[in-house]
């Protein structure tokens, strides 16, 4: 395995994190719905049974919601073991313009193309 190092100038690291390009929005979106659901699905039950809007009241104390946050992890993975959630990660390995390192298809020059930055 040949590792090559490359000096990255100061404030350009997220444009090569795939995860910050492309996964932890989708995650972040992800258990938005989860919770949505979650809220939404609640209040719908209290409705359905008769009560008032606003005697509504929607558990959120945390001894209820972090066995709910553990499933919603299992099902964010699951997500990402999805085709869909395969090419998320693919695209942010792409966007970071890793993956043509990786297969191959692009190669580091010898020169640091960012050596005028930094000096």
């Amino acid at each position: 395995m040949s590792i090559e190092l490359v000096a990255v100038p100061a404030n350009m690291t997220p444009f090569f994190q795939p995860l910050d390009l492309t996964i932890n929005g989708a995650a972040k979106k992800f258990t938005r719905n989860e919770f949505v659901t979650y809220y939404s699905s609640t209040v719908q039950k209290e409705l359905s049974s008769g009560k008032c809007i606003e005697d509504i009241e929607v558990d959120l104390k945390l001894s209820t919601i972090k066995p709910l946050h553990a499933q919603w992890l299992i099902n964010l993975y699951n997500f990402f073991t999805t085709t869909e959630g395969h090419a998320i990660t693919l695209k942010g390995w792409k966007k970071a313009g890793i993956s043509t390192l990786l297969d191959g298809t692009t190669t580091l020059g010898p020169d640091d193309p960012f050596k005028a930055i930094y000096e």
